[in-house]
């Protein structure tokens, strides 16, 4: 049992990247697996909550553990979709429509970024670099991946109806906010959520989800469909960026990893070890009852 003051942990939730991958390694290391493991094998729910595609995510799930009743939900799109691998049934809460889509791709284009946007069905995502396909692609993260990163054209752009997110990359630390504030501002009647998990990228969607959200979301599912009674206080999260802000400022038990950015630490519940030292793990061990 894993057990926080008087309260069952009934759901472990961690971010992906900078907590469970920390930069030097793609797969998730051994420790962090074999703690996840235990407790999913002990009855406890696990679930990424990440800004990456259910599709870039299976893999590293399934090298944890089989996919089962378990671990079948993924939050994903920094909280904008609840996937179930199951049922391959995704629900998306918020999109840009086509012309919106456009707009925003056309003032990005001035920038001289490196930018990206996503399939509504979070099957596919549309690269404007194909040297940043090709890295995205070598990583080795997913199976297929080529099918799945695919070059961005203007067909792919007059076509789209949906896009649930349009990402940034290569974007100077210094221009950040200037960036974020330049597609804000032009965009006035368009509540605009701007997040990222990298120094260097910035991801768009319509305000409304963010990471907080999409456990509360999560929580109604499992509770409804698999008559549980899990509520807040039921669940531990790891994190380390800003898109994880929402739920440090939200949720009792946030766990920051030391490699945490400070605004997260400051908010955290405990900081636990970096994801290089497998914070996650040291954290459920500590937990264990």
């Amino acid at each position: 049992m894993l057990k926080i003051n008087n309260d069952e942990i009934k759901i472990v939730i961690s971010d992906f990247d900078g907590t469970l991958r920390d930069g030097h390694n793609v797969i998730v290391q051994s420790d962090d697996v074999a703690a996840i493991r235990k407790v999913i094998n002990d009855g406890v729910y696990f679930v990424l909550n990440t800004g990456n595609l259910p599709f870039e995510m299976k893999n590293s799930i399934e090298n944890i553990s089989p996919i089962s009743n378990i671990n079948k939900y993924i939050i994903v799109s920094n909280g904008n979709a609840i996937h179930n691998y199951l049922t391959n049934e995704c629900k998306v809460s918020t999109y840009f429509d086509n012309k919106t889509t456009n707009q925003i791709i056309n003032k990005i284009k001035n920038l001289e970024l490196i930018y990206d946007i996503t399939s509504y069905d979070l099957q596919t995502i549309y690269y404007s670099s194909s040297e940043y396909r090709n890295f995205m692609i070598g990583l080795g993260l997913s199976k297929d991946a080529h099918l799945n990163r695919v070059l961005l054209t203007d067909s792919v752009l007059q076509e789209i109806e949906k896009c649930p997110k349009i990402t940034l990359k290569n974007v100077k630390p210094k221009d950040k906010e200037l960036v974020v504030n330049m597609i804000e501002n032009d965009f006035p009647n368009l509540n605009i959520y701007a997040t990222w998990f990298s120094p260097d990228g910035v991801d768009f969607s319509i305000a409304g989800p963010n990471k907080y959200q999409g456990i509360i979301s999560l929580l109604k599912i499992i509770n409804n469909e698999e008559k549980q009674n899990i509520g807040l206080n039921n669940v531990v999260y790891f994190g380390d960026q800003h898109n994880d802000y929402e739920v440090f400022k939200n949720l009792k038990y946030a766990i920051a990893v030391d490699n945490a950015i400070p605004e997260i630490k400051e908010l955290a519940y405990e900081v636990t070890l970096s994801a290089q030292d497998q914070g996650v793990a040291a954290y459920l061990k500590k937990i264990t009852i």
